[in-house]
């Protein structure tokens, strides 16, 4: 599921046979008195339903949730699209001989198609102009999996060399070119940037030390451990544990799958992998 418009639709995934169809719901706006206050209507509204093309591969929101980008595949690899939020107006954008590709929106005016991670295995991340469809290289190294703040301007990605040896997490400053090493270890797909203050960066990593190739593990179902929820400050260098799930801190123990901001950012919940549980945690404010 995608949530776009502010929560007032959501873009749905699922499996009819073999094909992978894509569809959107957009929900009824709830009417206000002069006073401010939402009221039902006597009258009934129904949801809108559209269809999307059949087999998407992968599917991202604007900042916003007005607009949306998918990829579909190709004879030569993919095709990106962008369109409204409810799949109209769509126009192809770009294309990439890579049949593996993830999508990403953090910024406006930029895409990131990402070849999808693998330890040892040479991975590249592409940056595509949302106005022009220019695509533009953004980083390679094997393992790679990025992600990037809402100006578009700070890259945190990660790369492992192969199963057993190195993996390394690093800020990458888009405008001078600076590499530099976090402070802790989190994965990329793991983080939530902040909004509010565009320097924030708010992961879910474990305290204990897992193998370098645990994200593939992680993906296969054959690795699982607790996660904490740190905070880091990508201008500092400097990472902060929030919270610790299932310790004094309060909650159960929890291998966390998603991360969401409150609209006020003044709640970070999460999502558990395997149960689907949902956890809350209130930010220093």
């Amino acid at each position: 599921a995608v949530w776009l418009e502010q929560g007032n639709a959501v873009v749905l995934q699922y499996l009819d046979g073999a094909t992978i169809k894509t569809v959107y719901l957009g929900f009824p706006l709830a009417t206000s008195t002069g006073s401010g206050q939402a009221t039902t209507s006597s009258t009934q509204r129904s949801v809108r339903i559209q269809f999307l093309p059949n087999n998407i591969a992968d599917i991202a929101a604007s900042p916003g949730g007005k607009s949306t980008a998918y990829i579909l595949g190709s004879s030569s690899g993919i095709d990106g699209y962008t369109a409204k939020s409810d799949g109209s107006n769509a126009k192809k954008l770009f294309s990439l001989s890579l049949s593996q590709v993830n999508l990403s929106w953090p910024s406006q005016g930029a895409l990131i198609a990402q070849s999808k991670s693998a330890a040892g295995v040479p991975g590249i991340a592409f940056a595509v102009d949302t106005k022009s469809g220019a695509v533009s290289p953004l980083l390679y190294a094997p393992g790679l999996s990025v992600t990037a703040d809402s100006s578009f301007a700070h890259v945190v990605y990660q790369s492992v060399t192969d199963g057993t040896t190195v993996r390394s997490t690093y800020s990458y400053d888009i405008k001078t070119g600076v590499h530099k090493p976090l402070s802790f270890d989190p994965f990329p797909e793991k983080c939530l940037w902040s909004v509010a203050a565009t320097s924030t960066l708010y992961c879910a990593a474990p305290l204990q030390y897992v193998p370098p190739n645990y994200l593939d593990l992680w993906h296969q179902g054959s690795a699982s451990v607790a996660d904490s929820i740190f905070s880091f400050n990508i201008m500092l260098g400097r990472s902060t544990i929030l919270a610790a799930p299932g310790s004094n801190d309060g909650g159960a123990l929890s291998d966390i799958a998603e991360l969401a901001l409150s609209p006020d950012e003044h709640y970070l919940s999460f999502v558990t992998k395997g149960g689907r549980t949902l956890w809350g945690v209130r930010l220093a404010q």
